[in-house]
């Protein structure tokens, strides 16, 4: 069960803010699918944490929250300008490109996921990695945090689960404010390979 999901209405809300007429339900959904597969691929290295979508009054606003605005934003606003043509082409409408910046990027479990998995991905072990993400959130001021690396970690000929833990992570109590992220990389040689990450703010 998806932890961010579970408390939407508690302590969470949705990430797409927008309400459908009969028969636009499906495009608008694939529409922000697509939107946020596009986002991910591009910001990742920018340390994107959340998309917003809104479509108010017939516009598209797509709010990215990054860490590294200035990376995202690009020389003279030429990377973010390049990034808003490439979503109009693919969509086929005007869109409003928002970039944010996001507080924390240690209490941020996209974020966070998103590190590991780039580590593992040039062939750092998966169990230094944990720990150091993990202590850099405890440091910032988190309650606890969880990771678990699933795969055939480092080539390894049977896929297996790692589990880290520090401090405290109530997964079912709904009025913890629980950040969770699931992000996958493609480890050479080795198939996928699955990073969760649960940070208790």
């Amino acid at each position: 069960m998806n932890s961010v999901a579970l408390r939407i209405g508690i302590n969470k809300t949705w990430t797409s803010h927008w309400f459908a007429k009969r028969g636009e339900f499906a495009d608008y959904l694939m529409e922000d699918i697509k939107i946020r597969d596009f986002v991910r691929g591009k910001l990742s290295h920018a340390g994107l944490d959340s998309i917003i979508i809104e479509r108010p009054a017939g516009k598209l606003i797509v709010e990215a929250s990054v860490a590294k605005p200035g990376v995202a934003i690009g020389r003279q606003g030429a990377g973010i300008e390049e990034l808003k043509k490439s979503i109009s082409d693919m969509v086929g409408k005007a869109v409003d490109l928002r970039i944010k910046e996001y507080g924390n990027a240690d209490l941020s479990a996209r974020i966070v996921g998103q590190e590991i998995a780039n580590g593992i991905n040039k062939r750092q072990a998966p169990k230094l990695l944990a720990k150091l993400f993990m202590k850099k959130a405890m440091q910032a001021g988190a309650k606890g945090i969880m990771v678990w690396v699933s795969g055939r970690i480092r080539g390894h000929k049977d896929a297996r689960r790692l589990k880290f833990t520090e401090g405290s992570v109530p997964l079912q109590t709904l009025r913890v404010n629980l950040d969770y992220a699931l992000v996958t990389t493609q480890y050479p040689g080795a198939g996928t390979t699955s990073v969760k990450v649960w940070i208790n703010r």
